[in-house]
């Protein structure tokens, strides 16, 4: 029998696995509401400080009056329970696809890969629409893989750049993260030990680079399933929310989505026990769904492969530049590098009027909180978008013209000795950055 991909995708399937994904994808959304809440994010991550890292491609977007900041992060509490009960599914998607869509876009020191994975899947929703459990729902086969494919990919770009020197040789950054989260685990001295060091290594990488493969062939999947939830679990044991890393929702937001590989039979005929439906209904169901394709869309398929393509390509953009992306993280962010290294930074600003001045020390304190100002120690375009605002600052409150910015940047990469991040002569507020280019006031990667 000849294989027709176009075909393929266009069969009809049981639409049980993303209505049971559904559900939990809402609870999920309901924990990162909490995670923002419980930490003030609107008046401590936006209002508080004195400016934001907005990214290159959407400086547009800007704070917003506070008291619609609110209503906003009050939609992203409402959104996932209607987005959970399947009623007015396409309203809370799309409020909630804005909503959170703008705040993760507002400052992107508070990038985080499951931000962009959460808003990847709610685009996807848009093209399911919510049956009850008692009515057999059906969908194209091309949209249930595009949510399976999606969680490969972030598993296996997250084990593609495992595949380096640091990681593989020095098991780093796992040695330093162990070295932060060693002391506050009940055991120390087993987190720090050379057995654990290398299972998290070596076992970290393989589990990436496989598990989207086992959970996608049905004789492996079970095993994959238990192998995804231990993986999981572990990770949120070991990392504790954030010390060492912030990892937040995404453990059981990749736990939730194995849902989305199991036989769909078999989930409709464990659900039913709860949601009873007429079996000859549901037989007869299967069977039409087994028999029949949507009618052929080209625009539906153009639309898969070129999402796919995106994936596919995305990750890989950082090649344009001639630097280490995770050394001065050009084309860092929407790749999936997660947990590649750890940075320890020491920062200070200094600014003159005249050369023959007295370097005086800039608060960064009183510009940025916490985040944003350890991130900015770690990223090029954030170190010139400070020195930029101070700048202007300087000539706005005190009417310092052309004013001297230097910055003393130490960093100790994946536990190296600290050297320099940016050139410390250098007066920032006359350099120029290139997103794609090699910045000459940014030092070389240590070796």
């Amino acid at each position: 029998m000849k294989f027709n991909l176009s075909e393929r995708l266009l069969a009809k399937r049981d639409a049980i696995n993303l209505d049971v994904f559904r559900i939990l994808f809402g609870l999920v959304l309901l924990f990162q509401y909490y995670s923002f809440h419980s930490v003030d994010f609107i008046d401590r991550g936006i209002i508080a400080p004195k400016f934001l890292f907005s990214y290159d491609l959407t400086p547009f977007i800007v704070p917003l009056p506070e008291g619609i900041m609110k209503i906003m992060m009050l939609i992203t509490l409402i959104a996932p329970i209607f987005i959970m009960l399947g009623k007015f599914f396409k309203v809370a998607l799309w409020s909630y696809i804005v909503c959170f869509g703008y705040f993760f876009l507002l400052d992107e020191s508070y990038y985080n890969n499951h931000f962009y994975v959460i808003l990847l899947l709610c685009f996807l929703f848009l093209f399911y629409s919510p049956k009850e459990f008692r009515k057999v729902n059906t969908i194209p086969l091309w949209l249930l893989f595009l949510f399976q494919f999606q969680i490969v990919v972030v598993y296996f770009f997250g084990g593609v750049v495992k595949l380096n020197y640091d990681w593989l040789v020095l098991q780093q950054p796992i040695r330093s993260l162990m070295e932060i989260n060693a002391p506050i685990s009940p055991f120390p001295e087993l987190l720090k030990s050379e057995a654990v060091i290398y299972y998290l290594a070596y076992g970290g990488v393989i589990f990436d680079l496989c598990i989207g493969f086992l959970l996608w062939w049905r004789k492996t999947r079970i095993a994959g399933v238990l192998l995804s939830i231990i993986f999981h679990l572990t990770n949120l044991w070991i990392f504790n929310f954030g010390y060492g890393g912030e990892i937040g929702i995404f453990p059981f937001l990749m736990i939730a989505s194995n849902l989305l590989f199991l036989d769909s039979e078999l989930l409709r005929n464990y659900f039913s026990k709860w949601f009873p439906t007429d079996k000859k209904a549901v037989k007869a169901s299967h069977h039409s769904i087994l028999h029949t394709t949507w009618q052929f869309n080209p625009k539906a398929l153009s639309f898969v492969y070129l999402y796919i393509l995106i994936q596919l390509i995305l990750p890989f953009r950082h090649y344009l530049s001639p630097v280490h992306v995770d050394w001065t993280g050009q084309g860092q962010y929407f790749a999936w590098r997660m947990k590649i290294y750890s940075k320890t930074v020491q920062i200070k600003f200094t600014a003159r009027r005249f050369p023959e001045d007295k370097p005086v020390t800039v608060q960064l304190q009183k510009m940025l909180n916490t985040i944003q100002v350890n991130m900015m120690g770690q990223h090029a375009d954030m170190v010139y978008k400070t020195a930029q605002y101070i700048v202007n600052d300087l000539e706005n409150r005190l009417k310092i013209k052309d004013p001297i910015i230097n910055a003393e940047i130490k960093v100790s990469y994946n536990g190296r000795p600290f050297v320099y991040f940016v050139d410390p002569n250098v007066n920032l507020a006359k350099v120029t950055y290139n997103p794609y280019g090699n910045n000459s006031w940014v030092m070389p990667k240590p070796e």
